[in-house]
């Protein structure tokens, strides 16, 4: 998959739409893993209207830098978004050992890396991703802090003073449009989420990955940070099933006498019943 990324024209596949950028999916993928490394991550999100990006790409683009910081053993990590005017800046700062004099003229470079057994693709991603945008990545060293940016003009239209009826019935049925959507792709992310979890955790990769299999249109974990976002929950743990009862998450305990055969055959009877009742 990486030799493939090494020649693609990435930035010829972007596909901006209007919407807000929230920044949900990042924190979800983010926040269990600052958890397990004890790192203060916080999200500075100060983008409000709806910006014209493409949204899995940028999400995408702050999942590598933040992946990047976790790994350059800082214990704050802090994610920064903001517009002014017609531009969007997205920041990530961090407080590790920052990047290396040998890497700084080779740093957006695709096949250029320091870290063992590194692809040098995901900065490269970065930038391209950004300069698809019509726009750029940087870095920069401020006191203790590493700061990679990227910054893309255009997404969105400067406010004029003087906005008539019209415009303002038109600006609150994108807006309403975009909660639409938001909700949508929340309600989807909540339908495909399965968590399967158990003390043996060579039993729960085995559950998990012949499920993966079996229903490939949805996704399983075994960390999460709150269980209600989840379509349905398989657990050895009394705690858990109790806290997804409270919720109104179906759920089944896990049974040790079972054969891993039965298993996950009422796992994926019971998975696809739920998801023809949605």
């Amino acid at each position: 998959m990486a030799e493939i990324f090494k020649n693609a024209d990435l930035e010829g596949l972007i596909k901006p739409s209007w919407s807000v950028l929230s920044f949900a999916r990042v924190s979800q993928e983010m926040d269990v893993l600052s958890k397990k490394r004890a790192i203060d991550f916080k999200i500075d999100n100060r983008i409000k209207e709806s910006i014209n990006v493409d949204h899995l790409k940028i999400d995408r683009v702050l999942i590598n830098l933040i992946g990047n910081a976790f790994e350059s053993d800082a214990d704050e990590v802090i994610v920064k978004g903001f517009s002014q005017e017609t531009k969007l800046y997205l920041e990530v700062w961090d407080n590790g050992k920052g990047v290396s004099e040998e890497m700084m003229s080779t740093l957006f470079q695709r096949g250029k890396s320091d870290k063992i057994g590194g692809t040098g693709l995901g900065l490269a991603f970065v930038r391209h991703v950004a300069r698809g945008h019509g726009g750029e990545a940087f870095y920069q060293r401020r006191g203790k802090y590493s700061i990679f940016s990227i910054i893309i003009p255009g997404v969105r239209p400067i406010s004029l003073p003087n906005v008539t009826e019209q415009q303002a019935n038109l600006r609150e049925k994108c807006q309403k449009k975009t909660q639409m959507d938001t909700d949508v792709r929340s309600r989807m992310e909540k339908d495909n989420l399965v968590f399967i979890r158990c003390k043996n955790e060579q039993l729960t990769r085995k559950i998990t990955s012949k499920l993966a299999l079996l229903l490939p249109s949805h996704r399983f974990t075994s960390e999460v940070d709150d269980i209600a976002k989840c379509l349905f929950l398989y657990t050895d743990s009394t705690e858990k099933m109790a806290l997804a009862m409270n919720q109104g998450t179906p759920a089944m305990l896990h049974q040790p006498s079972n054969k891993i055969e039965i298993i996950i055959n009422r796992l994926a009877q019971r998975i696809t019943l739920l998801e023809a009742r949605k």
